[in-house]
């Protein structure tokens, strides 16, 4: 018994040794806190805005925020969606059943907000038009209107849900066949957005890249095109 004992002890030491000898030939390298020091200074050339002023939401917990035609501003908070002009000052405030995830605005002014399990589409006189119940495990992040459609970003299902403005569904982009990969979540959210060119941006946080489709679903591109996993 004494035998086995002094065997294991021997084993442990050599271990040792061997381990602080490799950490001695193979300096520590650079710890997280200075990995993200690089990130604290921003070179000139790569700032395009920079902040001019602000002003309080008036919400205990504000959500997600849109900018409506003319450049008022739609913030969503607690159970309502209030808009702001310029200024900062209180246009105007809608009532809504639930704590809103997301909203957005058309080119008519026209909302859509989110919620965790649907969304809401909302008239020109903020009236509520259509409401859409997402079935579980749906949870809406994202919502953005495209040409006649509604996209929401439903990181709970892992893609991009498309509905006509009645709320009918009509498709689906970033799903994982037909050649695209899909995209990756870890954590609940996923974002949708749509360009001037009425191209659809969809992120995939989980490999750290933004992808490109048309609004029918075919993927275009993705950047960077060989993404790293989170």
């Amino acid at each position: 018994m004494l035998g086995k004992t002094l065997l294991v002890l021997g084993i442990l030491i050599l271990a040792w040794i061997g381990l602080t000898l490799a950490l001695r030939s193979h300096p520590a390298g650079p710890t997280c806190k200075d990995a993200a020091a690089e990130f604290r200074q921003v070179a000139p050339r790569l700032v395009t805005h920079r902040e001019t002023g602000g002003f309080a939401s008036g919400f205990q917990r504000a959500t997600c925020l849109a900018i409506a035609p003319g450049g008022t501003l739609v913030i969503g908070g607690d159970r309502a969606l209030r808009v702001f002009d310029r200024a900062g000052i209180r246009q105007r405030e809608i009532p809504l059943p639930q704590e809103p995830t997301c909203v957005a605005t058309d080119k008519n002014g026209r909302l859509a907000t989110g919620f965790a399990s649907g969304f809401l589409l909302l008239s020109a006189a903020d009236d509520a038009e259509t409401t859409v119940s997402c079935p579980a495990p749906s949870l809406v992040t994202g919502i953005a209107f495209a040409e006649d459609l509604v996209l929401v970003a439903d990181a709970g299902l892992k893609r991009i849900q498309a509905y006509d403005r009645r709320g009918k569904k009509t498709g689906e982009i970033a799903v994982a066949a037909n050649g695209d990969d899909g995209v990756v979540i870890y954590r609940p959210h996923l974002d949708v957005a749509v360009g001037a060119d009425e191209l659809v941006r969809v992120t995939d946080p989980g490999r750290h890249r933004v992808k490109l489709y048309d609004v029918d679903g075919v993927r275009i591109a993705a950047w960077p095109s060989q993404p790293g996993m989170a």
